[in-house]
């Protein structure tokens, strides 16, 4: 069905209504993404594509918001990166109050995604 025609009968302007309603209702869970890779170069591979999708916190660990299909696209994308018999990517889901009592020590800096806008 032609995008023309969605809209007369509301499926598109339902849609969109749907997404936006659900973007506003919150921010995108929090992860932490991190990996063993043991490859050189599949891990800078690895690297990029997960900075693409968070901020590095450490060497291999990435914080990251993402939404559910945001995390299917960044596993889909690592997957075809890793060597599955010997590199290890693994993702921690935090909740809200774990991620407000994140605990940091020595020079490195907590990450604000509050100005952060996923397009």
């Amino acid at each position: 069905m032609p995008r023309s025609a969605r809209r007369h009968t509301g499926l598109y302007d339902r849609d969109v209504m749907k997404r936006q309603r659900r973007r506003s209702l919150g921010r995108a869970p929090f992860l932490v993404v991190a990996y063993d890779i043991a490859d050189a170069r599949r891990l800078r591979r690895v690297r990029r594509t997960v900075m693409g999708f968070g901020a590095p916190a450490q060497e291999s660990v990435f914080h990251c918001r993402l939404w559910p299909e945001e995390l299917m696209r960044l596993q889909a994308a690592l997957a075809l990166i890793i060597d599955h018999s010997a590199d290890t990517v693994r993702y921690y889901p935090l909740c809200e109050a774990d991620v407000n009592h994140l605990k940091i020590d020595g020079i490195a800096q907590c990450i604000d995604f509050s100005g952060y806008i996923v397009v």
